[in-house]
Formats: structure tokens, sequence, C-alpha cells
């Protein structure tokens, strides 16, 4: 599910290159929670799903006050193998109480390939957190870095493209 941050239309991107690498089928999701949503995030929303819809992919949008329950519930209903997920920031008080998405999706999508994306801005903020200076680092370095760890290969067949802040 994009979250409507902007690596939204990345992982848009890399979910497709992906899918056409494995041959099959994928859909971007976003889940709606109630909240209220500002107008440049329902922007990024509309314009990653419009994107989606152009490089062939299906959109799906849901509404549900726990992310991981909806997604999970949306895999089983479209028979997704793989979800995959973008890294963007820590959040170490999530995790610490293991209640991050990505810990509630491990624990109860264990039947799911989960694929956690480092986006261009989860490197950047990583690398100003570990010491690298942000102007040794070339977005287009961290880019195609991002971009070489989402191509791995896996035997799974469908695949649903969810960006989040994981820790």
């Amino acid at each position: 599910a994009i979250d409507g941050h902007q690596q939204s239309e990345y992982l848009v991107r890399v979910a497709r290159r992906i899918a056409d690498r494995r041959g099959a089928p994928w859909s971007v999701v976003y889940v709606a929670t109630g909240g209220v949503v500002d107008p440049a995030r329902r922007e990024r929303i509309e314009a990653a799903t419009r994107l989606a819809r152009r490089l062939g992919g299906d959109t799906v949008i849901l509404r549900g006050h726990d992310i991981a329950d909806e997604l999970l519930a949306c895999a089983v209903r479209e028979g997704a193998g793989q979800l995959i997920l973008g890294r963007t920031r820590e959040r170490p008080i999530a995790r610490m109480l293991g209640r991050s998405l990505t810990q509630r999706l491990l624990r109860r999508g264990m039947h799911l390939e989960l694929t956690i994306i480092a986006t261009p801005a989860g490197i950047l903020a990583s690398r100003s957190t570990s010491g690298c200076g942000i102007e040794a680092c070339s977005m287009s370095r961290l880019r195609n870095a991002a971009r070489a760890s989402a191509l791995g290969n896996s035997p799974c067949n469908n695949s649903m493209a969810t960006s989040s802040n994981v820790a």
C-alpha cells in the first residue's frame, strides 16, 4: 500500500520492474485509515496510482484501521505471493514494541515474500545519520543502489507494491 510519501512513485516503478522480470501481474495498494490526508499527500497518492495504471498495474484502494490486516487480506484475495515495502525512516519505538508494519506483516503473513526496498530518501537519511555526508552521496548513485537492491529474483508469481515507513 503506497502511503503517499515522496517514495510512492519510485516504488511503483520498482514493483513494475520486478513484476516484469517475473512475468507476473502486479497491483499498487493504498490503505485509507480514516485520518485526514493533506492535499500534497493526496496528490502523491493520485500521481502514484495514475503511474501504476499507465505502466500496466492494477490499483486498489482499501479502507480499514489496521494497514497490515488490510494488506494481508487483500494479498489473500488477489493471490499475491509478494509484498514490496519501501524503507524510508527508522521508527525505533514501534520497532522495540514489535509494532512496525514490517514486523506485523512478518508475524502474520508467513505465506508471503516480503521485499524491503531502500528508497533514495531512506538511503539519504541513513547515510546522513551514519557519518556519510550527503554531499558525498549523489542522488543518481543512491537511486542506482536502491534499484540494484530491489531487483532480486524470487519464485513468487504475483507482486503487490507497498510503501511504508518501516523500521
